[in-house]
C-alpha cells in the first residue's frame, strides 16, 4: 500500500507547506534509473560492478563483485538472501515472480 492511500487518505488533520524541489515515483526500475548516474553505455550501477560490452543495465550488488558481459536491457539485484536477473522488458510482469515463488513457500523477494 502506498503512503498516499494508506496514510494520507485516512488522515483527518493534514497540513501541506508548498516548496519546490525534484521529485520522482521510486515505483519501478525505471524510477531508479532516472535517480542513479548512468555510465556512457546507459548503465546503472551501484555496489562493486564491473560491466563490458553491456548497456542499458541496472546492476545493484551488496556483498560481491558483480561482472557483467555482453547484455542489454538487463536488470540484476544482488541481495544476500536472493540473487534477481530479469529483462527490462519483464518488470511490470515481477508479480507473476512473486506468486510463483509463493507457490513455492519461498519468503525471499
Amino acid at each position: 500500500v502506498s503512503v498516499d492511500v494508506g496514510v494520507m487518505e485516512q488522515a483527518e488533520n493534514i497540513c501541506a507547506v508548498p516548496c519546490r524541489f525534484g521529485w520522482d515515483d521510486v515505483g519501478s526500475w525505471r524510477a531508479i534509473e532516472r535517480i542513479g548516474a548512468a555510465d556512457q553505455e546507459g548503465n546503472c550501477l551501484h555496489g562493486d560492478v564491473v560491466t563490458v560490452d553491456s548497456t542499458g543495465c541496472t546492476v545493484s550488488g551488496q556483498e560481491k563483485l558483480i561482472a557483467v558481459l555482453g547484455l542489454r536491457e538487463i536488470i540484476i539485484v544482488d541481495t544476500p538472501d536472493a540473487l534477481l536477473v530479469c529483462s527490462k522488458r519483464s518488470t511490470q510482469d515481477i508479480k507473476k515472480l512473486t506468486a510463483a515463488l509463493r507457490l513455492q513457500h519461498r519468503q525471499v523477494l
